[in-house]
């Protein structure tokens, strides 16, 4: 507190009543409590204000946090549900692609770092030895190897979990980089990296075994980029192509380490190869390639206008491409009409096609083809595939 003294002093005039104001002074006390209060309110807010925005960068972190997990369990899901180690890894990439532009992704500036293909995600499998407990982990984006010899996987004594690991750079809501306390702190003052991983149960581990697919005998699905686009299977206009089936430039993409070690074209016709033969296993088109150990399969449609067949005669059932029609009854556990294959006249018949790429045989020997028909259904067979056949490593 602080005194000020105001002095007042004054004379009569020669008028009755008259007074000259001539001076003034008293006294009084100026209180400064005001100004201390305003600096101690400045220093309150500042303080507020920081409180409060570090709590928003917190729930922004919450909430991509919770929108990363949510991503993961999804994309272990569909990959623990896919019939194929690529489709699964195809499943995945999906799963999460659209999370970085999402309303949430874009208002916590999520980024994808890494990851299968740069989607941010890699899959692991987690392989658990009942007996001990112990865990092994296969990967990142790897199939699970079968044992030596065998066509099984290890299920009886295994337990297998698909889990998505996901690895996005969330950058701060409100960026507190002029605040020296904060400026270092990730999510407040510069990006903060998260990384989640989830698992799913893998209730069938055969079909991410390398070399396997949809069915246990089918190969793997087509890799990214190779320019083969599902269809439905069948072709209802007809033997007027459509679909996939459009012309387009052939394109295998092999994948990481992998190389073309012969490649051929071929027409597979739908009555297999003349003469008809009572014995089933002579109705197989021979394609002239020997399959050795460690080699891959793949049959590729070449997309020209030979690509529609038929079985049970023309007029029986409409004519469909090589993925068969599954509505009808399967033969050999598989749709009818589906293009197979098998390494040696009496090996382990497999699925071939746009979606059943790099199939690993447990044979080796010369590689057959043929319509999947039953064995003695070939002689009212129609109609032609013309297809490409990889071998690779």
């Amino acid at each position: 507190m602080k005194r000020k003294e105001i002095t007042l002093s004054a004379v009569r005039l020669p008028q009755p009543g008259g007074l000259l104001l001539r001076s003034m002074r008293c006294r009084r006390w100026r209180d400064q409590a005001g100004s201390a209060g305003v600096a101690e309110f400045v220093v309150a807010l500042v303080v507020i204000v920081m409180v409060v925005f570090c709590l928003i960068d917190l729930v922004a972190t919450t909430a991509s946090y919770a929108a990363i997990t949510l991503a993961s369990r999804q994309a272990s899901f569909k990959a623990a549900t896919a019939n194929s180690i690529d489709s699964a890894l195809f499943e995945m990439q999906n799963a999460v692609t659209g999370l970085a532009d999402s309303g949430l992704g874009r208002f916590a500036h999520l980024k994808p770092v890494g990851g299968y293909n740069g989607c941010g995600a890699d899959l692991f499998i987690n392989v658990t030895q009942i007996a001990t407990g112990s865990t092994s982990v296969i990967g990142p984006n790897l199939g699970i190897q079968r044992p030596p010899g065998s066509k099984q996987i290890e299920s009886d004594v295994n337990i297998y979990e698909c889990a998505a690991r996901l690895t996005y750079e969330m950058g701060p809501l409100v960026p507190l980089t002029g605040i020296p306390l904060l400026k270092d702190i990730p999510g407040c003052g510069r990006p903060a990296t998260i990384q989640v991983s989830t698992n799913i149960a893998l209730e069938q581990p055969e079909r991410l075994a390398i070399g396997a697919g949809a069915d246990p005998n089918a190969g793997t699905t087509a890799p990214s980029g190779t320019g083969i686009v599902p269809g439905s299977g069948t072709n209802s206009g007809g033997f007027q192509l459509g679909g996939w089936n459009y012309p387009q430039p052939l394109i295998f993409v092999p994948l990481v380490g992998q190389t073309i070690l012969e490649q051929k074209d071929m027409i597979i016709t739908g009555q297999g190869p003349a003469p008809y033969s009572p014995n089933d296993d002579d109705n197989w088109f021979d394609t002239g390639i020997d399959v050795g150990p460690d080699n891959r399969v793949s049959v590729a449609w070449n997309f020209h206008a030979m690509g529609a067949w038929s079985h049970a005669g023309p007029g029986a059932f409409p004519p469909y491409d090589a993925d068969g029609a599954p509505t009808v009854s399967p033969n050999f556990g598989m749709p009818t009409g589906v293009m197979i294959g098998r390494v040696t006249r009496t090996g382990e018949l497999f699925r071939v096609g746009k979606d059943f790429l790099n199939y690993s045989p447990v044979e080796s020997g010369r590689l057959y083809l043929r319509l999947n028909d039953g064995p003695l259904g070939f002689y009212n067979n129609s109609g032609q595939q013309q297809v490409t056949v990889f071998l690779t490593n």
